[in-house]
């Protein structure tokens, strides 16, 4: 027989558990909406990521456009019409990119930086104005510097206390980014009247250089800048496949490997070259140097050697972690491993192990005098 007291606890217990079942389902019901509320902040920061990557990448795009270009005029159109292709299409307008200013409302600016050779004090011109006088490629070395501004809006605004005026979260926010890349034609940095630059009357604005399959174009208005003037007409008519390339300068003070965009195999083929105006020093009141390390001189307008290379001032390159190969004038190599390439010049006093490429006891006063740069053209074959 059940007590009185008995069924007084008994309903007890059922108040109780259902109160505690309850309490559970309401408790189970607030988790989806916070997961709800915690992803909104999370989407809208990673599409603010994604944004700045996309504009890193459009920027790249475009200083590459204006680098491979025979003239400013070109540079400067080139640009322009890369950044309306990245800048205008429907993917920012998915990301809520929108150009701020720039040239031609295009969100972008176009600078040229020059670095002196001997000294490396650095100038720059612009925004989208040319320089006044052609650049000495013996004396400075010039690059396209190419400024983005977008502004960028959350993916969701969050228009709620605390968060409406974060950026990214609440509110927009602009943008900014900047690349640089050396100049194909140095001589083009100028405007076309103060360069001079034409080609049997016809200017150098007339040509439009698209691709890698069009770049030997160059040739025909900055012949004898380069020691191998021809090199892409010699690959093509050899057959070679052209799968990248690129201009860059390394300077006799680059105290470290110095980083390439090529990720390369022993199957690839590596083709160096050197404007014929590239000299370093390595220390003061020692002889001007090439990049085979040689002693030289100017003879014209380029530097020739006058003696055979040394055991100092030499460009000489790394694979990933494989054993470091001095390349100095070498017109091409293979690979000895896989790896991204790197460059950097040999200076006998840094301790570099060349068997390692490594500086176990770095000697810091080994770069810090030398003086001078030299623009390299890489093309990758296959």
């Amino acid at each position: 027989m059940v007590t009185r007291e008995a069924k007084s606890n008994l309903r007890s217990g059922s108040r109780n558990s259902r109160s505690k079942s309850g309490a559970q389902v309401a408790e189970f019901s607030l988790v989806p909406l916070v997961l709800f509320l915690l992803a909104i902040p999370i989407l809208n920061l990673s599409c603010f990521a994604f944004s700045y990557g996309y504009m890193a990448y459009s920027t790249f795009a475009c200083v590459n456009k204006a680098a491979i270009s025979p003239s400013y005029d070109s540079a400067l159109t080139g640009m322009r019409d890369q950044a309306q292709l990245m800048f205008t299409g429907p993917f920012a307008d998915f990301l809520k990119l929108t150009p701020a200013g720039g040239y031609q409302s295009t969100g972008c600016d176009l600078y040229i930086v020059s670095t002196d050779n001997d000294d490396n004090s650095v100038s720059r011109v612009g925004p989208n104005r040319a320089l006044g006088a052609p650049l000495d490629p013996a004396k400075a070395t010039g690059e396209y510097e190419v400024v983005s501004a977008c502004d960028a809006q959350p993916l969701i605004p969050l228009a709620v206390p605390f968060l409406k005026d974060i950026p990214m979260l609440g509110t927009g926010t602009r943008l900014n980014v900047s690349w640089s890349k050396m100049a194909e034609n140095q001589t083009g940095l100028a405007t076309a009247a103060a360069s001079g630059v034409t080609d049997g009357g016809v200017s150098s604005t007339s040509l439009n250089v698209v691709g890698i399959e069009n770049i030997h174009l160059l040739e025909r208005f900055d012949p004898k800048s380069w020691r191998d003037p021809t090199i892409y007409k010699y690959l093509k008519d050899t057959g070679e496949a052209v799968k990248d390339q690129d201009v860059l300068h390394i300077a006799a003070r680059q105290n470290d490997w110095k980083q390439t965009s090529f990720f390369v195999y022993p199957a690839n083929k590596v083709w160096i070259d050197y404007r014929a105006t590239g000299h370093w020093r390595f220390g003061p009141g020692t002889p001007l140097k090439n990049a085979d390390g040689a002693d030289v001189q100017l003879v014209g307008a380029v530097y020739e050697p006058i003696a055979p290379p040394g055991d100092t001032g030499y460009m000489i390159v790394q694979v990933g972690n494989a054993t470091p190969m001095r390349i100095g004038s070498n017109k091409m190599f293979r690979p000895n491993g896989s790896g991204i390439l790197k460059l950097m010049p040999y200076d006998k006093d840094s301790n570099l192990d060349l068997l390692t490429g490594t500086i176990p006891a770095p000697n810091p006063d080994a770069y810090d005098d030398n003086t001078g740069r030299i623009a390299v053209r890489i093309i990758i074959t296959e």
